[in-house]
């Protein structure tokens, strides 16, 4: 009988290939549909592939200062930021390159900013002024309305007069210099307190 001949074994090759991955990028998006805000900012971090350290140290804010920082599954995070007080800008929340890596092949995170509208700058009103008018002709010392005065720095702003028991005046205005007039009819008693106050867009309140 012939035999046979077994083939000499070949031994394995060694898989010695590098992988090549990718460097993970971060998505940051956050929560305001308007073009701005005065209240909290959420930001979401979100990356695209697993990491791990990001942590609330790794993050640079201009603009606001970050409320709270709660971790994501998959190694992004939810921001809130509080805008800082009297601006009228952009909150920017940026993540420096490196500030994480990838799970899967230690590859350092991209850089990646995101920044949202702010307005928490009130409107100034300055300028005050009441004055009692007699409309009456001939004049009887008796006035017929009072008139106030006053300058409105915002003209994007809503600005309300009231008296002291709730009286709402007319408002008109503004002129090429900002003034704003405020007619009451019947007249407010002499001495009587007003209220002039002005609410933003953003809801920003100045009294």
């Amino acid at each position: 009988n012939k035999g046979t001949v077994a083939s000499p074994a070949v031994p394995a090759e060694a898989n010695t290939h590098d992988h090549d991955f990718a460097t993970p990028t971060l998505t940051i998006t956050d929560n305001v549909d308007a073009e701005k805000t005065n209240g909290d900012v959420t930001f979401a971090i979100t990356p695209s592939a697993k990491i791990t350290g990001l942590t609330q140290d790794n993050l640079q804010v201009t603009n606001g200062t970050i409320k709270s920082f709660t971790p994501r599954e998959g190694g992004g995070a939810d921001v809130v930021v509080t805008p800082a007080s009297g601006t009228d800008g952009k909150v920017t929340l940026s993540v420096p390159e490196g500030a994480a890596t990838a799970v899967v092949g230690g590859k350092p995170t991209a850089a990646a900013s995101h920044e949202q509208g702010i307005d928490t700058k009130g409107p100034v009103i300055s300028g005050v002024t009441v004055e009692q008018h007699d409309t009456s002709d001939p004049a009887d010392m008796t006035p017929e309305k009072t008139v106030v005065k006053f300058k409105g720095d915002d003209p994007t702003a809503t600005y309300t007069v009231t008296g002291p028991d709730g009286e709402k005046a007319k408002v008109t205005g503004p002129d090429v210099d900002g003034n704003y007039t405020a007619e009451f009819g019947p007249a407010l008693p002499p001495d009587a307190a007003v209220t002039v106050k002005a609410v933003d867009p953003a809801g920003n309140e100045t009294t």
